[in-house]
């Protein structure tokens, strides 16, 4: 363990304090709901990094007529 939370989705709890005022902005949960996500990323995740890991991609640019 190195502290850390595994990478995860929270879907639902309860919560037991919370605080909004200029001083304080916390909230404590009493319960939480949350689905773990696979720490390489999910399928989609996957691919925007590929797709973002390529620095230039080919294009095209419209033919002028004229």
């Amino acid at each position: 363990m190195d502290g850390g939370l595994p990478r995860h989705v929270v879907r639902g709890g309860t919560i037991s304090y919370e605080s909004h005022d200029t001083l304080d902005w916390s909230k404590d949960l009493a319960t939480m709901n949350a689905n773990k996500l696979p720490e390489e990323g999910t399928h989609v995740e996957q691919v925007a990094m590929k797709f973002f890991g390529q620095r230039c991609y080919p294009r095209s640019f419209p033919r002028h007529s004229g």
